[in-house]
């Protein structure tokens, strides 16, 4: 099974600090099983209505933790008693958000989405630019 570290910012300008390891749960969409990500890093949080948006074709993901800390029920009561959403990139070109509504307290559900498909995330899809040319003279 393909593992995943969670990691937060605590605030801005931080660095981010370990929250779980995940393991899918079964029946998880292939986008989960063959991403290459090894990491996930939830940058910050919203109340924002792009992180609810239900026109975008979101991806539904569940998840628990396999690491026996028990940090996901703390993480989830935070986002529960302010009803934020915490979001971060997923790959290159997707947003994961972790809603503040949550079916259990075992489990952690989210959504991914394109990045391109949710006008107002604050969130950019990393672009390549082009090395520039040296031209000899």
């Amino acid at each position: 099974m393909t593992q995943i570290e969670l990691r937060l910012v605590p605030a801005p300008g931080q660095k981010p600090e370990f929250l779980a390891i995940l393991e899918p749960l079964p029946g998880s969409p292939p986008l989960w099983q063959t991403s290459k990500v090894a990491q996930i890093v939830l940058e910050d949080y919203t109340r924002e209505s792009w992180a609810m948006d239900t026109a975008a074709k979101w991806y539904t993901l569940q998840f628990q933790s396999i690491d026996g800390r028990q940090k996901l029920p703390g993480f989830q009561n935070y986002l529960r008693e302010r009803k934020k959403s915490a979001f971060g990139k997923f790959g290159g070109d997707k947003v994961i958000v972790v809603p503040h509504k949550q079916m259990s307290s075992k489990t952690i559900t989210c959504r991914v989405a394109n990045l391109d498909a949710l006008p107002g995330c604050p969130i950019k899809p990393k672009t390549t630019t082009p090395a520039p040319s040296n031209p000899k003279p």
